[in-house]
């Protein structure tokens, strides 16, 4: 409510000749109370001035919705429409069964789950190499163990600690706000160098130095995967 009521204040100044909303999907993929707030805010106060709604991941059965959402008449839509993908990102599909888990240096592999290993191999190649990475996992549960498994080989691993300082943070939802600000802080001014967090990381995040994602268990649907895979590559890098 706060959020809808600083934006109608902002539009009555008449000072805007248009608004630009980034990550538009959430105004129909949001709470209830809140797009119906949000909506009728940009309702009453967009018929003024064009509106450019921006989104990468808006599912095709809620673009009417968000058309109808924002208040404005079909026929004054303009939609531009283009592909999400860039030439600068890769994309390797690592499987257990093609993978030689006798290169891996884990001693705990046995206790562990296959995929859990080729995850920590990555991320520790990540970490000799520099490369600043996010691991998104599907459960807070698994975000734990991936986090403690990794400090723990850090902490084992001369070749990493020879290297200097190594942060690395989870991310979640049980974690409280104020922790989860300074996660946000430290991995965009270039501070942590691996974040293992579940969905809630990075949507909206800008940094041009992600140079690797890694995605443990899957995705819940193409869209997600989406706003991944998204986060790495920027900045032409």
């Amino acid at each position: 409510a706060n959020v809808c009521t600083a934006v109608g204040q902002l539009l009555t100044c008449n000072a805007f000749e248009r608004m630009v909303i980034d990550e538009a999907h959430f105004i129909v993929s949001s709470s209830v109370s809140f797009r119906n707030a949000f909506s009728e805010s940009l309702a009453k106060y967009t018929s003024q001035i064009p509106v450019t709604l921006m989104t990468a991941t808006l599912r095709q059965q809620d673009e009417d919705k968000l058309i109808i959402k924002v208040g404005k008449d079909n026929n004054l839509l303009k939609k531009y429409k283009t592909s999400i993908w860039r030439d600068n990102i890769k994309v390797n599909i690592v499987t257990p069964a093609s993978y030689n888990m006798n290169t891996s240096e884990n001693s705990y592999q046995c206790t562990q789950s296959k995929s859990d290993v080729i995850c920590l191999d990555r991320a520790m190649l990540a970490l000799y190499m520099k490369t600043r990475t996010i691991i998104y996992c599907m459960s807070i549960e698994k975000v734990n163990i991936i986090y403690e498994k990794l400090c723990k080989l850090v902490e084992q691993s001369t070749k990493i600690t020879n290297k200097g300082s190594i942060i690395i943070h989870c991310y979640h939802s049980k974690i409280a706000d104020n922790q989860r600000g300074i996660v946000h802080q430290n991995f965009t001014n270039g501070t942590a160098d691996i974040i293992i967090a579940t969905c809630g990381f990075g949507v909206g995040l800008h940094c041009n130095n992600i140079g690797l994602v890694i995605i443990l268990d899957g995705c819940h649907d193409i869209y997600e995967y989406v706003q991944y895979i998204g986060r790495v590559a920027r900045g032409n890098n």
